[in-house]
């Protein structure tokens, strides 16, 4: 029988391990040691995102709280290169800034495999109703060996 995990916007989706294992190998964390975090996890039905969410966040909590905090205030997102060629900076749109308390020119952490980038966010012009994209320049995706339409996860910077 497969479950049905009810995701932040409402809709259902058939529980994967490996979403577990994706996110957190974004975060730094390597494919074992995700792929023993996930098999921890027990799901049931009607089990919502933010219930995963939070006993993976314990789990890693013991481990390391600083990856824990991380892992917490990441998004992963999917990126776009944008001609705008701005090197250091993200184009995030308004719903996304808003969901990580972001403003202008505030440092972000870019997050791929285990390549990170502190860029500066600035909110992209007419992304009212985007939320699951950033656009970067072609180098900046070079720095952190992604190219278009790739996974990544954002955050905001913590010193």
């Amino acid at each position: 029988m497969s479950i049905k995990v009810r995701k932040e916007d409402g809709s259902e989706e058939k529980f994967h391990r490996s979403y577990i294992v994706e996110s957190l190998e974004t975060v730094g964390l390597d494919h074992k040691v995700a792929k023993d975090i996930a098999n921890q996890i027990e799901v049931h039905k009607g089990i919502s995102e933010h219930e995963i969410k939070v006993k993976i966040f314990k789990i890693l909590d013991e481990m390391d709280p600083k990856i824990a905090d991380e892992y917490l205030v990441t998004k992963k997102v999917y990126v776009k290169s944008e001609s705008f060629e701005v090197d250091g900076v993200v184009l995030v749109p308004k719903r996304l800034m808003e969901y990580l308390d972001l403003r202008n020119n505030d440092k972000t952490d870019l997050i791929h495999c285990h390549d990170r980038l502190t860029l500066r966010a600035h909110e992209k012009v007419g992304s009212d109703k985007e939320m699951n994209v950033v656009y970067l320049s072609h180098h900046d995706m070079k720095k952190i060996e992604t190219k278009d339409r790739s996974l990544v996860a954002i955050c905001k910077h913590i010193e």
